[in-house]
């Protein structure tokens, strides 16, 4: 069968889908089922600001079980507009099947992307997984929600004609994979828009992207079933809702009563939790399970650096929950989810989120056995973090008890300090803003600062960003200081699952002039500052990216401790049971050594250690040390 599967799978890789259609094999007949059709409310809002609606949509059951699927003739209209929703661009999807195959095909227009799913085999196919989901309109193969996309426009093929044809005689004696990377590099900038468009605020000099390769994921080996019958194709749907809505940031929860699609900061919990609380089906339980370990197997971007080759046999013989991750007892589910999360992966990203609605009144430890009575909430890594962090605050709070400003000049030094990084959505907003002292936006900081340390007669020469408790926060925030501070932001992201790999190298228009790329005036890396960064463990995941690109960079001196890690941006999820967690998802920030790319999970060293905590604050024992560096 597998063979049939992947004979199938260079076809379509290689030929247009009617070739396909043409060359797939017969197949047996599928074994028949009883389908039952069930209508239920159907609840979502993808907006913050928007109102929750109401409408009707349809789950399917299976023989008489209790596990929800969905069609995907309805599944597939339902998904492009969700994401037309979130994003304000559908994705334009087709649904074909093809002829004497048994499988069905659902294919991207714009960019002949294809997910292939086979109901004999319960197989999942995508030709390029991240250009299935890819935004449509932006040329980044690999991106997060949070990036600025500049990075829009088509392919002008009167221009693209008139290449080739200039370098006909070239790209003959070319080798082929030469001539693709030749013609690619045209097109790549082609697609880079003029960064001079009013009110852009980011800009991109450059974009290389590295598809990935397909990918194949095996329901079969999870116990999990694809349907088809009387000419539909039935999918689960907790298995498709972590697979293609959680990257989205929207989760979906069915309480037995209403379908109900929500932001992840909750705002429909009141509706969730409408449904009296209960235990699982056996049959609903092992679902649970199967369907957890399938997301966590593809998903869970760390699985190298924590030696998970599978996650049935890291629960099996490394946790020991075993019992309470597979049972029907919701808290007791719970309970070891908490634990596998916060104390086993351990890396900041990952955590338990929100209690399900089945166990609303209960205690999340109270389920456990025994043998886990005497564990605590989190594991070392997070321990540490969280300490070092409390010792750090009262340090401050000690030299700065009235809490600590955003921009301080001291002498000939501006420290510019903030916790996270933070941002208006539509980077649009910054060239209305009259007066910019926001301490909540990253951006309007380093925009201040940036007046502030470049005004007439500024005595500053030395410039310090202070992350030493900084946690982490927007991706587009950390690529606008990292442009003010390094003169641009390199944002390489490495998708884990598929090896597909993206590199922009954004500009941001700190100075507000409309002018982005090759600006002198929006940055502070030409040599006329010396440039410092505080870091110590609790600087984590941006907080972590941001020193990252300074040691990339050369061009500033990290003072501190070992920064925190956390590379591999955060995946919302939901469990077939209607529990929140998160994970480390399969994007990872990276930076890049000799064209490799170098995961920056294990955090970032500095180039001089302070090794009493008092010297983060005490600014006049920080500047004797940074007057006495060379």
């Amino acid at each position: 069968m597998m063979k049939r599967f992947a004979a199938v799978l260079m076809i379509l890789l290689l030929l247009p889908l009617a070739a396909f259609a043409e060359a797939a094999e017969p197949t047996a007949a599928p074994q028949a089922h009883t389908v039952e059709k069930k209508t239920y409310p159907h609840v979502f809002v993808y907006d913050s600001d928007a109102e929750p609606t109401e409408e009707e949509m349809n789950l399917y059951f299976v023989d008489g079980g209790d596990i929800p699927y969905v069609a995907l003739s309805e599944y597939i209209p339902f998904l492009t507009r969700l994401v037309g929703t979130v994003r304000e661009c559908e994705i334009p999807l087709e649904i074909s099947i093809p002829e004497n195959s048994g499988d069905y095909a659902v294919t991207r227009t714009d960019n002949g992307s294809t997910l292939l799913i086979s109901p004999e085999e319960n197989i999942l196919m995508f030709s390029d997984f991240n250009g299935f989901l890819q935004e449509p309109g932006t040329s980044a193969l690999v991106s997060v929600m949070s990036l600025p996309d500049p990075i829009r426009g088509e392919i002008d093929t009167g221009a693209l004609m008139q290449f080739l044809t200039e370098h006909q005689d070239e790209l003959k004696d070319m080798p082929e994979e030469d001539r693709k990377t030749f013609v690619s590099a045209f097109m790549q900038d082609q697609l880079i828009k003029d960064p001079v468009e009013e009110h852009s605020f980011f800009a991109a000099t450059r974009i290389f992207n590295l598809q990935g390769d397909p990918l194949v994921l095996n329901l079969l080996d999870y116990g999990i079933d694809i349907i088809a019958e009387g000419g539909e194709c039935y999918l689960p749907f907790q298995v498709m809702n972590n697979l293609l809505v959680s990257p989205t940031y929207i989760h979906y929860i069915f309480n037995g009563q209403k379908i109900i699609g929500d932001l992840y900061s909750a705002k429909l919990d009141d509706i969730v939790r409408e449904a009296a609380p209960e235990d699982l089906s056996d049959e609903l339980a092992t679902y649970n399970y199967n369907a957890l370990r399938f997301f966590l197997d593809n998903c869970y971007g760390l699985k190298q650096e924590h030696r998970i080759d599978s996650f049935s046999s890291y629960l099996i013989i490394s946790t020991g929950i075993m019992n309470e991750i597979t049972g029907t007892d919701s808290a007791a589910f719970e309970s070891a989810l908490s634990i596998l999360t916060n104390e086993y992966l351990d890396d900041g990203h990952s955590g338990f989120v929100k209690k399900s609605w089945r166990t609303a009144d209960a205690d999340p430890k109270a389920a456990l056995s025994n043998a886990f009575s005497m564990m605590t909430d989190l594991g070392s890594s997070n321990r540490n973090r969280l300490k070092i962090s409390s010792r750090l605050t009262d340090v401050r709070k000690k030299y700065y008890p009235d809490g600590v400003p955003g921009y301080e000049e001291i002498g000939d030094t501006a420290f510019i300090t903030f916790d996270s990084f933070t941002s208006n959505s539509d980077h649009a907003h910054y060239y209305s803003v009259d007066s910019f002292d926001d301490p909540q936006d990253t951006i309007e900081l380093i925009i201040h600062a940036h007046r502030q340390i470049t005004r007439e007669n500024s005595p500053v020469k030395n410039i310090v960003l202070d992350l030493s408790l900084n946690g982490g926060g927007t991706v587009s925030a950390a690529v606008a200081v990292a442009s003010w501070f390094t003169g641009s932001a390199d944002i390489l992201l490495r998708d884990t699952l598929t090896g597909a790999e993206t590199n922009v190298n954004y500009c941001a228009d700190i100075n507000l002039n409309g002018k982005i790329v090759n600006d002198p005036e929006d940055h502070v890396s030409g040599g006329k500052y010396r440039l410092f960064c505080l870091i110590s463990p609790t600087s984590f995941s941006c907080g972590n990216l941001l020193p990252a690109l300074c040691r990339t960079s050369g061009l500033v001196t990290l003072i501190g401790r070992r920064s925190g890690g956390g590379s591999n941006v955060v995946l919302p999820a939901t469990t077939a049971s209607g529990t929140l967690f998160q994970i480390s998802g399969t994007k990872q920030l990276s930076t890049s050594v000799n064209g490799s790319y170098i995961n920056i999970d294990s955090g970032i060293e500095p180039d001089v250690i302070l090794t009493d905590l008092n010297s983060y604050y005490d600014r006049t024992v920080l500047l004797d040390l940074i007057h006495g560096l060379k």
